[in-house]
């Protein structure tokens, strides 16, 4: 497996150059290493590093937060738990009225749940772990 800095040699070479703020929304939501593939023709990244991503990642979280909401992510976890419960997951179930709570599975077993009292709460949550991890 490819090293991190294989990776970030090989993108330093190209000066990290800007990247259109979508790309930037589906690395920190998808993580999906084509989005910096395409930048390096003939070198195919297996993943995105943090330390790379940190230096392609310049968007605000007020409009990363635009470009989650309407992603899909959630929505994918949860159809992934319905066709693979019994597998490390993480999906959302609906709290009462309004409420929402995040479920966490390791090993076939619930390990975290996190209530959240509103959609844009748990939105919250997810932009900001994201945001976190992978901005600089």
């Amino acid at each position: 497996m490819q090293q991190t800095k294989e990776i970030y040699l090989e993108h330093e070479k190209i000066g990290f150059p800007k990247i259109s703020e979508q790309d930037q929304a589906d690395m920190l939501i998808w993580h999906n290493p084509e989005i910096i593939n395409k930048l390096t023709p003939g070198f195919n990244a297996e993943f995105i590093p943090p330390e790379v991503a940190k230096k392609y990642i310049s968007i605000s979280k007020e409009t990363f937060r635009e470009y989650f909401k309407v992603s899909g992510y959630i929505e994918r976890l949860n159809e992934n738990h319905k066709v693979f419960p019994k597998e490390d997951s993480q999906w959302v179930e609906k709290n009462g009225a309004s409420g929402y709570k995040l479920k966490v599975q390791e090993r076939g077993g619930i390990v975290h749940i996190e209530f959240f009292d509103t959609y844009e709460e748990l939105i919250d949550y997810f932009v900001i772990s994201k945001f976190k991890t992978f901005s600089r």
